[in-house]
């Protein structure tokens, strides 16, 4: 007798929101920022950044990038489907080697 699987996926969209204020005249904030990215960056562009802390946005947010999200002060959901009013579903049965047989 053949198998089958009925699958039910949800889409659902949610956008997660790291932020971290700064001041770029800070030279404390510009210090945490590379003790958190120096392991993290390339060794060569990291030697590269300056040690002061810069006047250029664009550094702030290339050292930014390599933060990982987990340290980030504060983080927010956007949960877009619910806030749009609802989600997509697909239904679908496939066979025991994971052919689709039938969606709807």
């Amino acid at each position: 007798m053949p198998t089958f699987k009925f699958i039910h996926t949800q889409v659902h969209r949610v956008d997660r929101i790291f932020s971290e204020e700064f001041d770029t005249e800070s030279q404390d904030d510009w210090d945490a920022l590379l003790s958190r990215a120096e392991n993290l960056m390339d060794e060569d562009e990291f030697a590269a950044l300056p040690e002061d802390a810069p006047d250029d946005i664009d550094v702030w947010l290339r050292v930014y990038s390599f933060v990982d999200t987990g340290e980030f002060a504060e983080a927010e959901e956007d949960w877009v489907t619910d806030r749009k009013g609802g989600y997509e579903s697909y239904f679908q049965v496939t066979d025991e080697d994971g052919n689709v047989m039938s969606e709807g």
